[in-house]
This record gives C-alpha cells, structure tokens and sequence, in this order.
C-alpha cells in the first residue's frame, strides 16, 4: 500500500498536531517532524507497526519452508574459512 509521506517543520507540528493526526488516522499519511533540517520523529498509525511485525513473521516462516525444501537462500551456516578463497 503506497501511502503518502509529508515533512514539516517542529514549529508546525506543535501548531496543527491535531492536524496532522488527522491526516494520519484518515489517509494513513506517515508524517516525518524536522528540527533545523534534521529528522526528529516519525507520526505514524499504531497498527502500521503490528502489520509489519506481521508481514516479517510471514516471510520468514515461508523462507525458512522454502529452506527445508531445499531451495538455497543464503541462509546456511558458514565459518571463518568460508570468508577467504583458498
């Protein structure tokens, strides 16, 4: 899902928080808060952070399926040598 994505001031965020929230709970809108140039913090929906916790479970349960198929995802053990052609 492509939501949009806005960059304001700490000034304005303290002026139009309500705003601003808003624009998050509506469109889904991730709001990012600069101080002098800086990112500061992110506004952002509550469940945005539980649908990615989701998402990276479920990757990963099917990586690990395809492993144990035998499909080669990089994720075999290796030890030192391994780093250095001999």
């Amino acid at each position: 899902m492509n939501r949009r994505m806005k960059t304001v001031d700490i000034t304005e965020a303290q002026e139009q928080l309500s705003k601003l929230i808003q624009e998050v709970e509506q469109d889904g809108t991730i709001i990012r808060i600069m101080r002098d140039g800086s990112p500061v913090a992110v506004l952002k929906r509550e469940d945005d952070d539980r649908e990615f916790v989701e998402t990276k479970k479920k990757i990963i349960h099917e990586m690990k399926r395809l492993h144990r198929r035998g499909m080669k995802l990089g994720l075999e053990p290796f030890n030192r040598d391994d780093l250095h052609d001999r």
